[in-house]
């Protein structure tokens, strides 16, 4: 009896957000992919030591190994994340890899939710289940003339919320330079180390991003994650070409604000509107599931068809895309001539090649 020789798939992870994104799709595949081995090629950015990756919960009980034994485990198929921080893919234009890059905030809007049990355990891990006051998370505190805006935005709400602040990603300690007052202080818990931010979003009733306190020409940051808990407040970056964005926006669950004045007023009056009107967390939670949702409904299927085509395929190593058409990566060379997922031509070969001719 011929025994086959189980298919490769490796995840390759090269920051905290990576490994996020990529959660949802490796719970998803060991059902739907159960005879594919699939594991983790952990690499790291100047930002994220290998060290800290590791650390994180999915990958300590996944099968991971350092990235410089990639070759030598010889996947069948890498899969990666696209997204603004993705390095430049041009070098693996002939590597020796099938590659297929998942636009990353679709992977994020997948995420499950934490139920109630798993909420409070959140709270508790960082000391706040006690709390009597609403919740303001402020991820990526800034310092500098960003630290001000945030300064701001912290002593304006106190002393009718709670803050927990999170430092950006170079690790500076950001809260000790605001010289708050002693009384502001104790309204306050700053929260150090990366990973942390996800699960701050989803207790949180108010969410802000350091990031995205002024205008700049940046992208902008993972907006899904921090609109889990309650609304986002942010002042949009030049390019908020992102998936689920507009949606987020339509439905209230990101509110865009003109500046720093305009973030501290819309908050305050929701933060009053939410004393009113307690009911307002349920809704906000119905609105953001109903989203989650949908993205699985229409793109999981499609994910999990086009890893089943290229573990089929025997087109050379090359790299493919899975980027929706809002998404805007501009300068980040995915490949010189990608096959568009979205195109009724490329659907049409798909269905070929899996033998359901016809079907589009």
């Amino acid at each position: 009896m011929i025994t086959k020789t189980p298919k490769n798939i490796a995840l390759r992870v090269g920051e905290i957000a990576d490994a996020y994104a990529l959660e949802t799709l490796y719970n998803e595949m060991k059902d739907v992919f159960p005879d594919k081995n699939i594991y983790f090629s952990v690499h790291c950015n100047a930002d994220t030591p290998r060290k800290m990756l590791e650390k994180y919960p999915l990958l300590e009980k996944g099968h991971i190994q350092p990235d410089y034994k990639l070759v030598k485990s010889k996947p069948d198929l890498v899969v990666m994340v696209g997204s603004d921080t993705t390095e430049d893919l041009s070098r693996y234009e002939k590597g020796p890899f099938r590659i297929l890059v998942i636009d990353a905030p679709l992977l994020k809007a997948m995420k499950k939710f934490p139920v109630p049990g798993q909420l409070r355990k959140i709270k508790k891990e960082y000391g706040l289940e006690n709390l009597q006051k609403p919740l303001a998370v402020m991820g990526w505190l800034p310092h500098g003339k960003d630290g001000e805006k945030a300064k701001k935005l912290i002593t304006s709400l106190i002393p009718d919320v709670h803050f927990v602040v999170t430092p950006d990603r170079k690790g500076f300690p950001a809260l000790k330079y605001m010289n708050l007052r002693e009384e502001e202080l104790a309204s306050v818990t700053e929260v150090e180390g990366i990973g942390h931010l996800a699960k701050l979003s989803a207790i949180a009733d108010v969410s802000f991003s350091g990031w995205n306190l002024a205008k700049r020409g940046d992208r902008l940051n993972n907006f899904y994650e921090q609109s889990s808990g309650g609304p986002f407040f942010l002042t949009p970056t030049a390019n908020t070409k992102q998936y689920g964005y507009k949606e987020l926006v339509k439905q209230g669950l990101v509110i865009p604000c003109v500046d720093i004045e305009d973030i501290i007023n819309q908050s305050t009056a929701f933060l009053e509107q939410l004393k009113q009107t307690p009911e307002l967390k349920n809704q906000h939670k119905k609105k953001w599931l109903a989203h989650r949702n949908k993205t699985r409904r229409k793109f999981l299927p499609e994910i999990f068809d086009r890893i089943e085509w290229l573990l089929q395929s025997r087109k050379k190593p090359q790299i493919f895309t899975y980027i929706h058409p809002e998404s805007d990566w501009g300068g980040f060379n995915f490949n010189a001539d990608p096959i568009d997922i979205f195109d009724d031509s490329y659907k049409h070969k798909l269905n070929k090649q899996l033998g359901r001719e016809g079907k589009c």
